[in-house]
């Protein structure tokens, strides 16, 4: 349990790719076996992606990075193991660990229905704002009619 909670955070450095990408990335890990406190120190290590440390070595200097990178470490890893014993005193770990068949499956169901409609509306957004004026068409003839 000890080495998950210590090399999650380590993998989740180098394999980035945003907070709602980490989910389903944790979720597979969680089916292959991971500890319940490297499953918690993987969410916890966005704190401590790449860009952000070169963003905290651009206004701060690189030791100051390097020492605030190492204390997020090292907190992340105390609170998935912290986080693992408080769940487990509850019995709050599950038992059963789904199988990545299980997670990764397409079907026509509600989910499907509910992507299509948010991606239509996502295209409208755009196809609005893509318009003369960048979205600002509406706005600027709105306020020289209420001058006029």
């Amino acid at each position: 349990m000890l080495e998950n909670a210590a090399v999650a955070p380590v993998v989740a450095f180098f394999t980035f790719i945003g907070s709602m990408g980490n989910v389903p990335l944790v979720a597979m890990l969680w089916s292959r076996e991971v500890s319940f406190a490297g499953v918690m120190s993987f969410l916890g290590a966005d704190l401590v992606a790449a860009t952000v440390v070169w963003v905290h070595a651009k206004y701060y200097g690189w030791r100051y990075a390097a020492y605030l990178s190492l204390l997020l470490y090292v907190c992340m890893v105390a609170a998935g193991i912290t986080v693992h014993y408080l769940f487990a005193l509850v019995g709050g770990i599950p038992e059963q660990r789904p199988e990545l068949r299980e997670m990764v499956r397409f079907a026509v169901d509600h989910t499907l229905f509910l992507n299509l409609a948010f991606l239509a509306l996502a295209a409208w957004l755009v196809w609005l704002q893509s318009g003369p004026g960048g979205g600002q068409g509406q706005a600027a003839a709105g306020a020289s009619h209420a001058r006029g």
